[in-house]
């Protein structure tokens, strides 16, 4: 374990390093001259700002902070937290961002390798997962890195059978974000298939954990606003958004693709093209599960998958998904599986990730809206 560990912390903080010096370098070549208004600019572009605003006064009931009940509490409370009394409100939540990034890097190279997965196989799974195109958010202003933390944190405690353990993560999980709750679905299969029978009751009575991170927020929403579901509201009616049936607006975006409605791959069509790839690459990926001898993921980790695709498909219109469907973790060892065995389909999805990885720094440094 010890091992294993080190590397993935070794390759977690020279991908954190490498990511950290190119961020630095786009916001110098794009602006002149550098200056601390500019970076809390970038780093707390769009809903980084949101963030630093729970954090310094929580939720409140008047101005257009109300409209912020939508996030999730624990990031503020952490960017609270590592202010330390001193620090800078901006400089805390990257410094949250980036330790949880390389935590959540580490352990899902550990999970991996927990898995049966040789260390060249695995780091063909971190390579892909450090260059994909949504990867700047690991060093911004947003709950990407610590979302990773945890849920890396919960499916290492998972493999190993740390039924209290796995589920007291993915409770900070559903703290952090809606998705966070859909990891009772691998937890619940895993304690299934894999926990004793004298241990079944009590790691069944433990994934009640993952669900209570979202009652805790519910609760918030009833203290503030005296209705648990008050954020439902301002999605509505702030955001503009509600809750849809998946499949038919999957089919209904899928056509639009195909009469050619599609003008902007690089932002806004990316969202489009990546919730309809994912049930692809995974049909894809079932098709093949049971060809080859090398090691496959879990079955749990698939349902979860998927579950994970249909809660963020849902929504009433296709936005953020990118950045959102490129945190699937199970979607990397699928990539790796279905691209390594001709060498060439790998290569040739690594050089785009990382194209688009390095368009998707540029963007943020300048401040425009990514994914």
């Amino acid at each position: 374990m010890r091992s294993r560990f080190i590397q993935g912390l070794t390759l977690s903080v020279i991908f954190q390093i490498i990511l950290t010096v190119v961020v630095v370098v786009f916001l110098l070549i794009n602006n002149h001259p550098l200056t601390g208004e500019i970076l809390r600019s970038r780093f707390g572009a769009w809903d980084g700002n949101h963030y630093i605003e729970i954090s310094k006064q929580g939720y409140v009931t008047e101005g257009d902070a109300l409209n912020f009940i939508v996030f999730y509490p624990l990031y503020p409370l952490l960017i609270r937290a590592f202010t330390f009394g001193f620090l800078d409100s901006y400089i805390a939540a990257v410094l949250v961002t980036v330790v949880s990034s390389v935590l959540g890097h580490t352990f899902f190279y550990m999970t991996l390798r927990k898995l049966g997965f040789s260390f060249w196989k695995s780091f063909r799974i971190m390579l892909l997962f450090f260059v994909n195109p949504a990867t700047v958010y690991f060093s911004h202003i947003y709950t990407e890195g610590l979302f990773l933390c945890l849920t890396s944190i919960s499916l290492w405690f998972l493999v190993n059978k740390k039924w209290w353990q796995a589920a007291l993560f993915g409770f900070f999980g559903s703290l952090t974000r809606l998705v966070g709750i859909i990891f009772a679905v691998p937890y619940g299969i895993s304690a299934l298939q894999h926990a004793r029978k004298k241990q079944l009751f009590v790691a069944i009575l433990a994934g009640v954990l993952i669900l209570a991170g979202f009652g805790v927020y519910l609760l918030i929403n009833w203290i503030v606003w005296h209705d648990p579901f008050y954020y439902q509201h301002i999605l509505a009616t702030h955001w503009f958004k509600s809750v849809v049936n998946p499949i038919p607006s999957y089919v209904g975006h899928f056509v639009a693709t195909l009469h050619g409605e599609r003008q902007q791959f690089l932002s806004y069509d990316l969202d489009i093209w990546s919730t309809l790839l994912f049930p692809i690459i995974a049909g894809l990926y079932l098709l093949f599960y049971k060809l080859g001898k090398s090691k496959r993921i879990p079955v749990a980790w698939i349902a979860w998958a998927f579950a994970t695709w249909a809660v963020i498909a849902a929504q009433s219109f296709w936005l953020s998904n990118c950045r959102y469907i490129l945190l699937i973790l199970p979607l990397y060892p699928m990539l790796e599986h279905l691209t390594w065995k001709l060498k060439l389909p790998y290569i040739a999805l690594l050089l785009a990730f990382g194209y688009l990885a390095l368009y998707g720094i540029n963007i943020f440094s300048k401040g425009g809206w990514l994914y």
